[in-house]
């Protein structure tokens, strides 16, 4: 079982979920993995591009996680792109709020701590990760446009990063693992 960190350290700090050891996570007990869609798997503003992370979710199945596609966007963002992939997807799930963690969780048998979230804003995908009680692996976003909503967090973050350093030493760019 995982200790779970205060909300200003998620557990791990990646680039992106390319760079997620499936292998790590397995001995860790995840079972089951909520990524986040929007400058996760795919860029906000170009639906073209993925930058590899479909090899990344099949690399999960692999290792026995289960990966589902967790978005506050609309069906239609996510619906083709978790097809092509073979993962359920959840759209309108409300992140920050916890009920969308808890029911994915029970529909496939896992408790919190066999649980993992991957996103990468700290307002919607890490508060509601917290709040859920998985573990929380912040990534970088897959690129720097966003939609109106994602530009105001965005806003919000660089304070919220900033103070992170100060008080923390953490700051944007420096990954850690503390699995």
């Amino acid at each position: 079982m995982h200790k779970k960190r205060s909300f200003h350290e998620p557990e791990m700090y990646v680039r992106g979920i390319r760079d997620l050891d499936p292998k790590k996570l397995q001995e860790h007990g995840i079972r089951l993995l909520l990524v986040d869609f929007d400058n996760t798997l795919m860029e906000s503003r170009n639906p073209v591009k993925t930058h590899g992370t479909r090899t990344a979710l099949r690399r999960m199945k692999e290792y026995g996680i289960t990966p589902v596609i967790m978005s506050n966007n609309f069906a239609y963002r996510c619906k083709e792109y978790a097809e092509t992939c073979g993962v359920d997807y959840r759209a309108f799930s409300l992140k920050p709020l916890p009920h969308t963690y808890r029911s994915i969780m029970k529909q496939y048998g896992c408790r919190p701590e066999e649980t993992a979230a991957i996103g990468d804003q700290i307002l919607t995908d890490m508060l509601g990760a917290y709040l859920s009680g998985v573990i929380r692996i912040l990534s970088d976003p897959l690129s720097e446009e966003d939609n109106l909503s994602g530009s105001v967090s965005r806003w919000v973050e660089t304070r919220i990063f900033a103070y992170w350093k100060e008080k923390y030493h953490i700051q944007r760019g420096e990954y850690y693992d503390h699995l």
